[in-house]
């Protein structure tokens, strides 16, 4: 039996209770920092997105566990929408893809062009990326909870067991270190708000690094692997170019706007 937790809404699976708080928790943290940003109440409209990158992004979570399984039972389509499991970074790459295009059209609704959209770009990324890294803590401590996405056969400091799922020798806690790492990214994210710098691009990289290493340490059983890597750390090289992307679309940027500064 997983870790149950009791509510005034009946007894539910601490798995679940961490993911709902956890977006919760990312949502009201964005929309503190858009209010602060902007000091406008218009400004919270730009944390709704989260749900539209959740929505698609859960879809596409669903598809990047279900690539990585070696077998299935039915379809590729029934697979995704049925219990197989999600993988976060599905969300954070559909995130990366649409956080640009979607908080563009909605500055031109909110502020047409009465504010500097490119400015403003950068504090909604900004909120988005903490948000972001809040929910895959909070999702990741579920994992625990759990004793799912856990790590390679391991006897060395902290080691864990995880009597009351699917193994019950000592394994790296995988989800611990994926934790810990989040927490790493959100404490650069918040300096790099606090020095004035873009921190969603940073965030992006930061995050597909984290992944990709986490997964050279979970337990690959029954996982498809493609030139030694399976498909999650194809996808988090994939996350990585969308980062350096957008890195080097902004400092492009940059140097337009000092270029013709300077004119």
């Amino acid at each position: 039996m997983f870790p149950m937790i009791n509510t005034p809404w009946g007894r539910i699976e601490l798995y679940y209770a961490a993911q709902a708080v956890g977006a919760v928790v990312a949502v009201a943290v964005q929309m503190i920092m858009l209010y602060r940003a902007f000091r406008d109440i218009r400004s919270l409209l730009f944390s709704a997105l989260y749900g539209l990158y959740s929505g698609i992004g859960g879809l596409f979570s669903s598809l990047v566990r279900v690539l990585s399984y070696t077998e299935l039972d039915g379809s590729l389509l029934e697979n995704i929408v049925g219990d197989r499991g999600k993988h976060f970074l599905g969300t954070v790459i559909i995130a990366a893809l649409l956080a640009v295009p979607c908080t563009l059209l909605l500055h031109k609704a909110l502020y047409r062009e009465r504010r500097d959209w490119k400015k403003d770009m950068v504090f909604v990324t900004n909120a988005l990326a903490a948000g972001l890294l809040i929910q895959h803590m909070f999702g990741r401590f579920g994992c625990f909870s759990r004793g799912c996405c856990y790590g390679i056969p391991y006897t060395g400091i902290f080691s864990t067991t995880f009597p009351y799922a699917s193994v019950s020798y000592s394994v790296f806690p995988s989800q611990l270190f994926e934790i810990i790492g989040a927490g790493v990214l959100l404490i650069a994210v918040f300096c790099l708000i606090h020095w004035k710098k873009p921190a969603f691009s940073a965030m992006l990289c930061g995050f597909s690094l984290l992944i990709f290493l986490s997964e050279i340490w979970i337990d690959k059983r029954g996982t498809t692997m493609y030139y030694h890597l399976t498909v999650i750390q194809w996808f988090a090289v994939a996350l990585f170019c969308i980062g350096a992307a957008l890195t080097a679309l902004y400092c492009r940027s940059r140097k337009k706007e000092k270029g013709s500064g300077r004119g």
